[in-house]
């Protein structure tokens, strides 16, 4: 899949990047789920072994969809786009989206990469519905996701902490009829 300016291919083993994940800790090694961990302890960034063992696990899963996102000009690998948990009965599924460095962020790359990932959801995989969770502070996708025209379900209040605050999780969803009246 293309875009103005990237591609979106099916991630392999060497899209995993394990070094840029660890630099990216902030971002992502922090976010609950990534490394799970007993209650109460720390998140931390899966060591680059167990990085590259989770990251080969999810290929393999056929009910999830991995996409390295790359700029056409350099063919750097600027992020990445997931759509999982799909439950074929119910045609229904989450997504992910992750961008690398700042570098990458406030140039549209986010907006192109998700247009081409929800025209893939709805029209290559037949789904009816995506489902996505943001926490409240990050407010450049709230913005994005508003955009493109996701609906707010719901909040899950207080649900992370860190650096001492709590933070809502908020819940977004769209669904394939909203998003081709969107794109007519």
């Amino acid at each position: 899949m293309t875009s103005r300016s990237q591609w979106l291919r099916r991630a392999g083993e060497a899209d995993s990047n394990p070094r840029g994940r660890r630099r990216r800790a902030d971002l992502l090694g922090r976010r609950p789920g990534v490394h799970a961990q007993p209650a109460f302890r720390p998140c931390l960034p899966r060591p680059q072994i167990a990085q590259r063992e989770w990251w080969t696990g999810r290929l393999k899963n056929k009910d999830e969809f991995h996409f390295a996102i790359r700029l056409i000009d350099d063919e750097r690998l600027i992020g990445s786009f997931h759509i999982s948990e799909i439950e074929w009965p119910h045609r229904a599924a989450w997504f992910s989206i992750g961008l690398g460095g700042k570098d990458a962020r406030g140039k549209g790359y986010g907006t192109e990469a998700l247009e081409l990932g929800i025209d893939f959801a709805f029209n290559d995989l037949n789904l009816h519905r995506l489902s996505l969770s943001v926490f409240a502070y990050n407010q450049p996708a709230i913005r994005l996701y508003n955009r493109l025209g996701f609906t707010h379900e719901g909040t899950f209040r207080e649900y992370l902490q860190r650096d001492g605050q709590r933070h809502d999780m908020l819940l977004f969803g769209m669904l394939a009829y909203e998003w081709r009246k969107r794109r007519e």
